[in-house]
């Protein structure tokens, strides 16, 4: 197992998981995560790391149960799987020589390559975000690491010939896509956003056979729309439709908090008109009345008489 320190653990992690992949002599064994908020103490249920409706029913399974899926089902993070030592050695996996992003192209190949893979559907690991410090922070020091992570991981494939296959091809396509689409968006300064950019669009997209498909290629139609627009636009273009896209965005939460505290003021007004009621003397005076007729009537209520029906019998 790969964990990282700055992430929580459930005590029996490890337990959980070992009896898991033994019992189904699996290769690599994955288990479900959240996010905790280390601002508000939150824990956030997050499905990228084990979509439970992708898995086949019969498990353990490989890509070929799971078929495209494959880079789908789960995130590519090493520390929320347990792997066989001797699957390791046998495919001389390992992690990538760079700063940044390391273990995409172990777990891309670890992925594809396993014959058995199972899971645990708990929550035993805690990714922590919103701190400060750590790798993900600080990405735009180095732009490229995710780019020539997905590089290496296409030509590993294609050297041992998955590639060729088409449920292989589009799972990594998806994958890469999507990571690629993800480092533009976490970039926190221009050089390293323009850094990327232009990598991907002077050639970075052949290098990493991405070529423009149908949208029924892909998982995410979010995604597929920001491949059109990068590979129709210019950088300013593209620049300048994010914007109004952040601007509507923006627009859109602001109706919804409109809506919201249009509710929240219907509410109290009809709070306010309920406790006016409360306050009047009628109101006050039934409710002293209804005890008592309550208690009036109490013993004059028919009970059905035992073994009768809801019908009278004749």
């Amino acid at each position: 197992m790969f964990l990282d320190s700055d992430d929580l653990f459930e005590k029996d992690l490890i337990e959980k998981m070992l009896q898991q992949i033994t019992v189904d002599d699996a290769d690599m064994c994955i288990c479900n995560v959240d996010q905790y908020n280390t601002e508000t103490g939150e824990y956030i249920p997050k499905s990228q790391y084990l979509r439970i409706s992708c898995i086949p029913e019969i498990i353990p399974f490989s890509r070929r149960e799971i078929g495209k899926d494959i880079l789908h089902f789960t995130s590519l993070v090493p520390w929320n799987k347990m792997f066989r030592r001797g699957f390791i050695d046998e495919h001389q996996l390992c992690f990538q020589d760079i700063q940044r992003a390391n273990d995409q192209y172990f777990s891309i190949l670890a992925l594809v390559l396993a014959e058995r893979i199972t899971v645990v559907n708990k929550i035993l690991v805690h990714y922590r975000v919103k701190q400060k410090g750590n790798l993900t922070t600080e990405f735009s020091d180095t732009p490229l690491c995710s780019y020539e992570a997905m590089v290496k991981a296409k030509d590993a494939l294609e050297d041992i010939g998955l590639m060729n296959e088409e449920d292989v091809r589009c799972s990594f396509d998806n994958k890469a896509l999507n990571i690629m689409i993800f480092s533009l968006n976490i970039q926190n300064t221009t050089n390293g956003y323009k850094t990327l950019y232009d990598t991907l669009t002077q050639g970075g997209f052949e290098r990493l056979g991405l070529i423009l498909r149908d949208k029924e290629y892909y998982n995410d139609p979010l995604e597929y729309e920001n491949f059109k627009k990068i590979l129709d636009m210019t950088y300013d273009e593209y620049l300048l439709a994010k914007n109004r896209e952040y601007r509507e965005t923006i627009a859109r939460k602001n109706e919804l908090v409109k809506e919201k505290n249009s509710q929240i003021r219907s509410l109290k007004k009809i709070e306010r008109e309920y406790e006016a009621v409360k306050k009047r003397k009628w109101y006050r005076a039934v409710n002293k009345v209804l005890p008592i007729y309550s208690a009036m009537i109490k013993p004059f209520k028919k009970t059905k008489p035992e073994g009768k029906t809801g019908q009278d019998e004749d």
